[in-house]
């Protein structure tokens, strides 16, 4: 993904626009593109489980998503390694 794109993921699209000033506006067409064209990229990669689940949403949506989905596996994963060393002896 171009450098210039990550920010689709890191903020969601402002709600609000405003049609008056054509830059404000040219800028938030600018991150509605951009984020579109993103969430294309990061579905052509993922199963195709997760793509149906996720089709309908934009960049910074799908990352939120994805980070509730695995997260969660993440602390169970480290909480039963915590519990595997905790369980160990140490030898003499």
């Amino acid at each position: 993904m171009p450098e210039k794109k990550v920010y689709v993921i890191d903020a969601p699209i402002p709600d609000e626009h405003d049609p008056t000033t054509r830059a404000h506006y040219n800028s938030w067409l600018k991150h509605v593109d951009d984020s579109i064209e993103t969430a294309s990229l990061m579905l052509a990669i993922i199963i195709l489980a997760l793509q149906k689940d996720l089709e309908h949403l934009l960049a910074y949506d799908i990352i939120t998503k994805l980070k509730d989905l695995f997260q969660h596996q993440e602390r169970m994963k480290r909480f039963e390694t915590f519990g595997v060393l905790h369980g160990c002896k140490m030898g003499e």
